[in-house]
């Protein structure tokens, strides 16, 4: 199911039967660009997310990190610019092994692209979107910001929906440096990729939630 959740937001929404977990993908269509942030399991997700693209501007499909649910679908593009933190070509011989151990839950083809364009530090895409290093969850994170709507994409930095914090790889000071880096932005609303959309005070939550566990890892 496709949500507009403001003008020239998009989300669709669907439910994996296998655990019965969320699974949020976004089109942000900015003033230059269809912003496509994360490609879902299969090209279904792009496909319906597409039919509220702008025609006339090229598509960039922005993989938040390198788990399979996030990256299967943007085959379905037409010459896409692929972007992903230069981290994320570390994890292809996984991300082949997940294409087929998680075959069963593909919506169609689930073809990876591979990036077309490495980051490594954080970077303006335009005057309208930054995007941030964001290690924590995995190595090769990404957060999105727009910078004129104030929307924050998080992604798989923040928690499941029903849990305190995200799995973390690597260390939890680590994750926690992440979250505080964002401190400063001006956020309307925060996206998430297996929850609702939250507000600004969700950041604080998850700073929080960080502390405590890195209190208890010590």
């Amino acid at each position: 199911m496709i949500e507009q959740l403001a003008e020239n937001i998009f989300a669709r929404r669907i439910n994996i039967p296998e655990g019965n977990w969320p699974l949020i993908t976004y089109l942000w269509v900015t003033t230059r660009y269809n912003l496509y942030l994360d490609a879902g399991l299969g090209e279904e997700a792009i496909i319906e997310l597409s039919k509220f693209a702008d025609p006339t501007k090229p598509d960039i499909c922005i993989y938040s990190h390198s788990h399979f649910d996030h990256i299967w679908g943007a085959g379905v593009l037409e010459h896409p610019e692929i972007i992903a933190h230069v981290n994320f070509m570390k994890h292809y011989h996984g991300i082949e092994q997940d294409r087929i151990k998680y075959k069963p839950l593909a919506e169609g083809n689930n073809e990876v692209l591979l990036p077309t364009r490495l980051i490594s530090t954080d970077t303006d895409l335009d005057d309208e979107i930054l995007l941030l290093t964001a290690p924590g969850h995995t190595d090769d994170g990404l957060i999105v910001y727009n910078k004129k709507r104030h929307i924050l994409f998080l992604g798989d930095v923040a928690a499941d929906e029903g849990k305190d914090l995200p799995e973390i790889s690597g260390s939890c000071s680590t994750y926690l440096s992440t979250l505080k880096k964002l401190r400063d932005l001006d956020i309307e609303f925060i996206l998430c990729s297996h929850r609702n959309p939250e507000k600004k005070t969700y950041l604080n939550t998850l700073i929080e939630n960080a502390y405590i566990l890195l209190k208890n890892c010590q």
